[in-house]
This record gives structure tokens, sequence and C-alpha cells, in this order.
């Protein structure tokens, strides 16, 4: 470990002590996004089924009612999709068939009881090949207590060998399992007589909780298995702080610090501020390999401005690991303001990949002028601590948490306020940190009581501390701040949701939770199955409600904030205007300004865009939205 050290994040897991708690869900309408890349469904399978043929497929159950069907979505309650979406169809499907087991019903009812059901495919010859490797497409999203398992029979089904239970990279209660899983199964390789089965399972009959909406699957195929075949499964960015993982101690606490979206230009002419990477791969192939992996980055102007490697160890077949890259990425004081772009590159030492496409992976963070945030300003999900059992109370809270290793005034929060708020639902935004004396997080400011309007959903809503509050490091190198949403539905029907990011790989650690019911009431946790992605709560040291109501220094105006295609730009005669996208690059620039300014936004990207009125030696510059 560099710069910052593992003493200093001992000070963050005593903070998040409780970070293998694991709050159960309501259940939550949430529809799955929409996946717009497709798996290619490829020929030369020893065995396939895309269930649009004759049937060769049977039902069975070892315990309970429940069981698989083959249809198109109108075949099924419809609350299957309205609470899971429906499958990725593939290609090749003419029809639109596909399995599927639903518990949704049950769920809404409060009658749930256990299960073990499945779909069963028989006389499957394998001869010839050593390592088959089955893969699908599927949509499943785990709720509580329900499995997912692929058994395999070589003697007709009277005894059975489980390949996977929940074979979906450790999805957790409400999250999606990957749509293309792929497994390798050398115990059924060479057989002339194999079955096989998929078996949705649940042990439990707890009506509160519930478990399960259900499994679908298509396009299911055997071929056989490459001689060289790595995929890079996950690859994140550490941000100022981490471990090292191979220290038995630490080797639960796999990327720390979450992804940092937005990150002040002032943090990086700290010394400290250096950034690690951690890559997970997996051996699809079947034999032993060597995993190297690249990692570049690119500024806003799309120079490489760093390039590593790092070589893992030979891994067997089906092995997963995790390599870690702690060459330091440090941008230098005052780097480009805009986007900057990860790329990550797998390859095989010594050897030729057979499949390239799962071998590779971008991810995004922002150098901005003022303001730290954990989104990518690309907000496209929303959360609530209503979501949980435990959840949904007034006063209860949830935060992101920022690494602050430059001293600077916080004078804004922004909370992204989700789509399905209900208006006259109120917040308190806190400003706080953690007091080793009391082992607590404390205010050192908060917001006034700020109801929600109808204008305000799905958008940014910036309010302001009582005080500012100066961030001092007290003579440490770092401090952490946490910043929290207390939340007040005012109504038992009522919601209220904060966006979030689901742009990049993110982990428990930028989210924290304040519950005020359960096994640990009245503290902050991070949750196990939280890694959905960056909140969306900011700061900025820019008094950003001030200028959303025009109220700028100088008697300066900048209107309308949102812009709707039109920005009017007030008392700057003689000054020189740019307007400055997220990415750093200059979109307008007025030379000699006059009394009253008006520019077309119309032609750009929605987003944010900062307007700097510079005046000699003196530069202003203003935070403004483009929404069309």
């Amino acid at each position: 470990m560099k710069k910052v050290t593992i003493l200093f994040v001992l000070a963050i897991f005593a903070s998040s002590v409780f970070a293998q708690y694991s709050a159960e869900f309501k259940i939550a309408q949430e529809k799955k996004d929409v996946v717009s890349v497709k798996k290619e469904f490829k020929g030369g399978a020893l065995w396939e089924e895309n269930f649009d043929g004759a049937v060769t497929w049977s039902f069975g159950a070892d315990e309970g009612t429940k069981s698989w069907a083959v249809g198109e979505p109108t075949d099924f309650p419809s609350e299957f999709g309205q609470y899971m979406g429906w499958i990725t169809e593939a290609p090749t499907n003419t029809t639109g068939k596909f399995a599927g087991v639903t518990g949704i019903p049950d769920l809404l009812a409060a009658n749930v009881d256990p299960y073990n059901c499945w779909i069963r495919f028989d006389g499957i010859n394998t001869t010839g090949y050593a390592v088959p490797k089955l893969s699908w497409t599927q949509n499943f999203r785990k709720f509580n207590y329900d499995e997912c398992y692929v058994d395999y029979s070589l003697d007709g089904g009277a005894s059975w060998t489980p390949v996977a239970v929940t074979m979906n990279n450790g999805t957790t209660t409400n999250q999606y399992a990957p749509d293309y899983p792929e497994l390798l199964i050398p115990g059924m390789g060479n057989q002339s007589n194999v079955s096989i089965r998929f078996r949705w399972y649940n042990p439990s009959d707890d009506n509160n909780y519930g478990a399960g909406y259900g499994w679908q699957i298509d396009d299911i195929m055997i071929t056989a298995t490459p001689a060289y075949d790595m995929a890079l499964n996950w690859a994140v960015v550490n941000f100022f702080e981490g471990v090292d993982y191979s220290d038995p101690q630490y080797a639960d606490y796999f990327h720390l610090s979450s992804h940092y979206g937005q990150i002040p230009q002032a943090q990086y002419s700290t010394p400290n501020a250096v950034s690690w990477f951690n890559i997970r791969v997996q051996n699809k192939g079947t034999e032993i390999v060597t995993p190297v992996v690249n990692v570049k980055v690119f500024n806003p102007n799309e120079t490489e401005i760093y390039n590593q490697n790092v070589t893992g160890n030979a891994m067997p077949i089906d092995a997963i690991d995790t390599l870690d890259l702690l060459e330091d990425l440090y941008l230098g004081a005052n780097p480009t303001i805009g986007m900057y772009r990860v790329e990550y590159t797998l390859s095989i030492q010594g050897q030729s990949d057979a499949n390239t496409e799962d071998n590779t992976y971008e991810s995004f963070f922002m150098v901005t002028p003022d303001q730290f945030g954990r989104d990518v300003d690309s907000i496209t999900a929303q959360v609530t601590p209503g979501n949980y059992s435990i959840g949904g109370n007034d006063g209860e809270m949830m935060g992101t948490t920022y690494l602050y290793m430059f001293e600077e005034y916080i004078r804004t929060i922004s909370v992204f306020i989700g789509p399905a708020t209900t208006p006259g639902t109120a917040f308190i935004a806190h400003v706080m940190q953690y007091d080793e004396g009391s082992s607590s997080w404390v205010d050192l400011a908060t917001s006034e009581f700020i109801e929600i309007q109808e204008s305000d959903l799905g958008t940014w809503k910036h309010v302001n501390p009582s005080d500012e509050v100066y961030v001092t490091l007290d003579g440490n190198d770092a401090k952490e701040i946490l910043v929290g949403i207390e939340i007040y539905y005012n109504g038992v029907d009522n919601d209220f949701y904060i966006g979030y990011d689901k742009t990049d790989k993110h982990s428990i650690w930028g989210t924290k939770w304040y519950f005020l019911s359960g096994n640990f009431a009245n503290q902050w946790v991070s949750l196990s199955n939280w890694g959905l992605g960056g909140l969306g709560v900011r700061v900025s040291s820019i008094d950003l409600v001030n200028a959303e109501n025009n109220v700028i220094n100088n008697n300066i105006n900048i209107y309308p904030n949102p812009s709707n295609g039109v920005l009017n730009i007030e008392n700057v005669a003689g000054a020189k205007i740019q307007i400055v996208n997220m990415m750093g690059q200059v979109v307008e620039n007025i030379e000699n300004a006059q009394i009253f300014n008006t520019v077309d936004m119309s032609k750009y990207a929605n987003g944010t865009y900062f307007v700097k009125v510079i005046n000699g030696a003196q530069v202003n510059t203003y935070k403004v939205n483009l929404m069309k």
C-alpha cells in the first residue's frame, strides 16, 4: 500500500463495522434495464434448445406446486414482467418463446411455500467433448431465499449432480444475474446419455419476506470448451485509499473505496491523490493459463497518461482470481477538467484467447472545478430505504462518503430526486464527520427542511447547509466526510427515491444507510447487498442554490437554469464568455460580450455546463444544466 496507509483505512473499517449486515428487501417494482447488446447465437453446438421447435423438455417438482412453463410473455402472469422485465431475446428467436417459472403472485398474496421445481432435457450425447460448456440466455432477479441450480445426470435421472448454486456471480436480493452465464462441466464430458435440468429452489415459507421473483431461460447450448479462453469479470478503480488484498485479514475488503465519478481538481494538487486498480478474471478454458491485464488511462483530450501491466498467477480451469495493479495513477496538480477513460484489456501469457469478446472493459471518472460526486452524470435508476423490510420510516437516512485531501468549503449539497418520488415528501441534508470519541458520525451542519415539488422530480435539488462548512484536515493527510439525506415520507403510501448511476462498477463502501429499526437501528451501516451504483448525492464549494436563483455575484444574471435550449447571460459587457462541457471542451466562446447575450444551446446534449465570465485576471464560473 502506498501514500494513504493501511492504518488510515482501519479507521474506515471502524466506521463501517457492520459492512456484512444484509437487510431484507420488500418487493420492489423496478423493471430491468433494456440490454442493447445481445449474445451471438453461435453455430457448431453439439446440443441446443431455443424452445421454438418440437417439445424436447419435461417439467417436474420435488417439492411444492410450482411449475415451469414454455411460452411467450402473454402466456405468463403480467406481474412477471412488471417486477422482472422480460428475457433479452437472442437473434435466432422467431416466436419469442422461452421457459420460465414465477413466484410473484405468491409474493403479492403473502402466501409463500417451499418449492423445488425444474425443467429437464434428456438424451444429450457429449462423446468427444472432454469439458462441455453449458451456456444460455436468462433473466433472473434474486429475491431473498431463492436459489438457482443446474444439475446433470448420467443415469437417466436416477441421481443428479448439482453444478451451481446461485451461479450468478454472487447476485443478492433485488439484483439481476448476468444475462449470459456459462458453466464448464467436465463431469458430463464424453458421455452418450446425459440429462440436464434447471432447478429453481426455495427452502422458506416466510410470508413476511417471501422468496423468488422467478427465472426465465432461453437459447441453451452445449459446446466444446476451448483450450485457452479467459474472461474479465470485473474491473475497478480504488481512489485514494485501499488495502493489500493479499493480506488475509483484508481479503474480504475488495474494492474498499468505491467509485468516485467526480473529483475536484484541487484534490489532485495533493501528493496522496493516487489511485490503483483491481481486476477480476476467470479461466474458462481447459488449460492452466497465466493472465496479463493492461490498464490504460486517457485524459479528456484522449491522450494516454497511464499504461501499466499486471501479471497474475497460473490459474487452473474455471478458477477466478483478482489481480491488483498497485502502480500509482497520479494525475498531477491541476489536471485537465473533464472526462477520463479507463481501458482494461485481458490477455493470456504466451497464448491466443479463443474468445476476446469478454476480455475488455471501460470505465470513466471526471475531474471537476469544484464538485465531488459518486456518479458520472448518468443517473438512470433510483433507490430508497423503503425497499427494505426494516426501512421506510420517517427520519431514516441514506448517504455517501467523500475523502477530502485538501481543505475547502462545502456550500451546496445536491440530491437527485428520483422520478417515482411523491410530491410533498421532504428531506434534510446533513454534512457529518466521524467522531472517534463517541464512535459515531456527528453533524457539522444541516440544511433546512426541504419539501419536494412536482418540478423537482427527476432533477438535481440543490440545498445549502445552515452554515458554510469548511473541511479542515486537522494535521492529517485526509478526512472523510459523510453527506446524509434524512427522509420524511409524510404518509404511509408515499415514496422518496434518490437516483443512482449504474455506469461504473461500485462497491458497498461508497453508500451508507441509517435505519430506525432492525438489528443495527440508529447506526450508519454499509450493506453487503448494495453494489448497484453511485448514489446521486454531491457536494460543491460553489453556492449553486443562489446561482440557480439568478442571485449572481457582480449582478451577473444567467437564466433560465435549467435551460431548455436558450441561455441568457446579462450584465457582462466587455467580458469574455466561455461555455465549457463536462469534458473540459469549450463549446461556445464570446469575445467582448454585450450587456445582454443569448446563446443557443439546443444543438448540444443535455447535461451540465460551466459558464466562465472572464474579466482580465478575474474569472467567475457558474454552473448551468441543459434539459431540452
